[in-house]
């Protein structure tokens, strides 16, 4: 009987844990987007690249 006891609040703890975590991370991602500079909002996901030549080089 201590197992299941055992069993189910870890699974409490960890399903309580979880949805701690996801509201964190959905009310960071609204204030982020709601406060933050367009310029600090530009760079998500997406590299900028600099071409230096127009030709390469491969050797073989």
């Amino acid at each position: 009987m201590k197992l299941i006891q055992n069993t189910l609040v870890s699974m409490i703890g960890i399903g309580i844990a979880s949805v701690v975590a996801g509201v964190a991370v959905s009310t960071y991602k609204h204030y982020y987007e709601k406060y933050a500079d367009l310029e600090d909002m530009k760079n998500i996901g997406i590299q900028e690249v600099v071409l230096v030549s127009e030709t390469t080089e491969v050797e073989e």
